[in-house]
């Protein structure tokens, strides 16, 4: 079988790039077959993969069960919402509304 390094380290700098870096790790998981593996380990391999920044944010993420830490798809999503947080709608439509269009 065909050895495949995981992609680069995620840059938190960034936090735009991460559905792009999300589908090339899971492309990464499908072709290691980490799919196949304990939750706990590919949680482990995402962190890894992601960098040491994403250890202390992974640190700092509550979870409603004690094995959701565990649960790949959990974490995924947590790190969804930190890089992602949801948005004020209201503000911005009134943000959006406030706005002057200057004709040159």
């Amino acid at each position: 079988m065909a050895k495949f390094n995981p992609p680069a380290n995620f840059s938190f700098d960034k936090p735009t790039e991460w559905p792009d870096w999300r589908q090339r790790f899971e492309r990464y998981r499908l072709a290691t077959k980490l799919d196949k593996d304990d939750g706990r380990v590919q949680v482990s391999c995402l962190i890894y993969a992601m960098g040491n920044e994403a250890e202390n944010i992974f640190k700092s993420f509550t979870f409603a069960e004690e094995d959701d830490g565990d649960d790949f798809a959990v974490v995924v999503g947590k790190f969804n919402e930190y890089l992602f947080p949801r948005r004020n709608v209201i503000h911005e439509r009134a943000c959006f509304h406030q706005r002057v269009h200057f004709c040159l």
